[in-house]
């Protein structure tokens, strides 16, 4: 099942480079920021948040911003404790649709936020409370880059992180 895992990681990288790779439509961003919330809260036992809802339409690829998003929500309930609080939102903020996940998790040390971004590395501190193979932020950069944006990374060791996907707002 893991090398299932990782063989199905490894062809979504190998496809982001393919021109059709990211499909825009024309998306409702509340609605989708809904969706993903409502799809998180199975992911685990947490204090769910959902922080706010960008009501805007946008060009955007709601399969791609979905799986990213959800990927950052699974690393969030991964790195935190049961009932710790975990954020999610979505806002316009100068001419970028931001869409995020926060969590009270273990964090990152400032040494290790470029590390956590590369193809199978993690961090010492991520490698004791959770098993994994160091493919889940790379593959939202990944996703994130594919749709001409960028993944940001707020983090403190022992206090939380904010992972924020900026997007450039396309209108339709």
């Amino acid at each position: 099942d893991r090398m299932g895992v990782l063989i199905d990681d490894l062809i979504l990288l190998a496809k982001s480079a393919q021109s059709d790779f990211i499909t825009p439509v024309d998306t409702d961003v509340a609605e989708l920021t809904e969706m993903v919330f409502d799809k998180s809260l199975a992911l685990g036992e947490r204090r769910w948040q959902l922080e706010s809802a960008a009501f805007t339409r946008a060009m955007i690829d709601p399969t791609r911003i979905t799986q990213a998003w959800l990927q950052l929500v699974a690393n969030a309930v991964k790195y935190s404790s049961h009932y710790s609080t975990v954020r999610l939102g979505s806002a316009v903020r100068g001419g970028r649709l931001l869409m995020w996940v926060g969590d009270e998790g273990i964090g990152i040390a400032p040494e290790d936020i470029d590390l956590v971004s590369q193809r199978f590395k993690r961090t010492a501190g991520a490698q004791n409370p959770a098993s994994g193979k160091g493919m889940g932020h790379s593959i939202v950069a990944t996703l994130v880059e594919a749709t001409g944006g960028r993944l940001d990374i707020h983090s403190e060791a022992a206090r939380g992180t904010v992972l924020t996907m900026a997007n450039p707002i396309r209108t339709p």
